[in-house]
């Protein structure tokens, strides 16, 4: 049975890290993983009517995807890149790094 599979054994003894690896490309400003199920659920909920059947259920979730990936690239697409320039501090940091004792 599956209770002997020695590699779902394995990846079950380490469920505790497959989060974060999942999100990783999502960025949750200091949101705790109550309100981020939530906000998922609103946004499914939008998408998905209540008692669905499953392949309902799986084509509306793959709409939601896309719909939201489009969006995030629409919003990079349109936001400006601001470039910043910065003085070359080398010089100046290989001379204060040269000095034997500081000087003040």
């Amino acid at each position: 049975g599956l209770q002997n599979n020695v590699f779902l054994t394995q990846i079950y003894e380490t469920r505790m890290k497959w989060a974060k690896p999942y999100f990783m490309d999502v960025f949750c400003a200091k949101m705790t993983s109550t309100q981020r199920s939530e906000s998922a659920n609103h946004l499914l909920k939008g998408y998905v009517p209540p008692g669905s059947l499953m392949h309902l259920f799986v084509r509306q979730y793959e709409k939601m995807q896309f719909d939201r990936d489009s969006e995030e690239s629409y919003q990079e697409k349109r936001t400006k890149l601001v470039k910043t320039h910065h003085n070359d501090m080398s010089p100046h940091a290989g001379w204060c790094c040269a000095r034997s004792e500081p000087t003040y």
